[in-house]
């Protein structure tokens, strides 16, 4: 993220942000993890 941050010509900010109303994906890495089968480890990504 931090090279994504110095490349000038991606425009990527640090500054705050007006959260969208509504999203299409879940954001929140815990209710993922919930939704996906809570502590199945065999997803293995936040393990």
């Amino acid at each position: 993220m931090k090279m994504c941050y110095e490349d000038k010509t991606l425009n990527v900010s640090k500054e705050a942000f007006e959260e969208p109303e509504e999203l299409t994906i879940e954001v929140d890495c815990k209710k993922w993890k919930q939704q996906q089968g809570g502590d199945d480890p065999d997803l293995g990504i936040f393990n």
